[in-house]
């Protein structure tokens, strides 16, 4: 679960949040091979694509254009 919503925070581009939810996910199992590299990620500087340009990046859903029938057209 830990290392879940560490990976949602990375999509978001929240990196210090995502790597707090990757350690306490290897606090409680370090061989966990998926925390394991989610977290290798986190502490190379690795960022999502859509991360790295704010037209692509995660916006919430309250500062979001609507949307003409759910099709992803402004």
């Amino acid at each position: 679960m830990l290392t879940s919503l560490g990976v949602i925070k990375w999509w978001q581009g929240h990196g210090s949040k995502a790597h707090q939810c990757f350690q306490k996910a290897l606090d409680a199992d370090p061989d966990y091979c998926l925390a394991q590299l989610a977290n290798h990620l986190v502490r190379d500087g690795i960022l999502a694509d859509w991360a790295t340009s704010r037209h692509n990046a995660y916006q919430p859903p309250h500062t979001r254009r609507p949307e003409i029938g759910g099709m992803g057209m402004p």
